[in-house]
């Protein structure tokens, strides 16, 4: 069931939150950007963010692309903290600010990291002047007919066909819904026809120049 108060089965159609496969569109979008000109992956985030403190000036977009900028993972924290419900990319980049995130020298190793997505999907913003909704909505999700993709926001009007999530205690299922509000990182709303259009893209490797595929999923360090 995508809705257990109404009753509603799940279907092809049916939006689920996709969490970190929002990724995907986070990194193919910064490689929009690159292809346009925009953006090179490889300055430092610390030219389209000056006020980030001298500790980060090391760390490339690539590096917040192949998790290898040694940036500790907001999600962790903000748990530990019992911080995470209703946290959005603004008190994240805050925390960023004002906190030292780093756990290891840029470029060594590779440790999976929320919190450069977040920085990415806010540097999508930056060099493109619109939303990351926007950007994605007029450079991947229209363009290949991806009808039922939604980026969620405070402001997100109603998802239609959205499966909603549940946590069952002592045989009683209650409403246990996403409430985090951050982007890149996840954020994403999609249903299954539309995710085939989108792991067809990355197939053939369509989106963008050649070779971009590999470089959003490479390991090397």
């Amino acid at each position: 069931m995508s809705n257990i108060e109404n009753q509603v089965k799940i279907n092809s159609k049916t939006n689920f939150y996709i969490a970190s496969v929002s990724k995907t569109f986070t990194a193919s979008a910064i490689m929009l950007l690159r292809d346009k000109g925009l953006v090179n992956i490889n300055d430092s985030i610390r030219e389209y963010f000056p006020d980030l403190q001298d500790y980060y000036k090391d760390i490339k977009i690539i590096n917040l692309i192949n998790h290898t900028s040694g940036l500790r993972d907001y999600f962790k924290v903000f748990l530990d903290k019992d911080i995470l419900n209703g946290v959005t990319n603004e008190k994240v980049y805050h925390y960023i600010k004002t906190n030292n995130m780093i756990e290891f020298h840029i470029g060594t190793k590779f440790q999976y990291s929320n919190t450069g997505y977040v920085l990415l999907a806010m540097l999508v913003e930056k060099v493109s002047g619109v939303s990351f909704s926007q950007f994605l909505s007029h450079e991947i999700f229209k363009p290949l007919n991806m009808k039922s993709t939604f980026v969620n926001s405070p402001l997100q009007p109603i998802i239609p066909n959205k499966a909603y999530a549940y946590k069952e205690i002592d045989n009683v299922n209650y409403c246990d819904d996403h409430l985090i509000l951050t982007t890149g990182d996840g954020g994403i709303y999609s249903n299954i026809e539309d995710l085939l259009l989108w792991s067809q893209v990355f197939n053939n490797d369509k989106l963008s120049s050649g070779g971009v595929i590999e470089e959003i999923f490479s390991t090397k360090i």
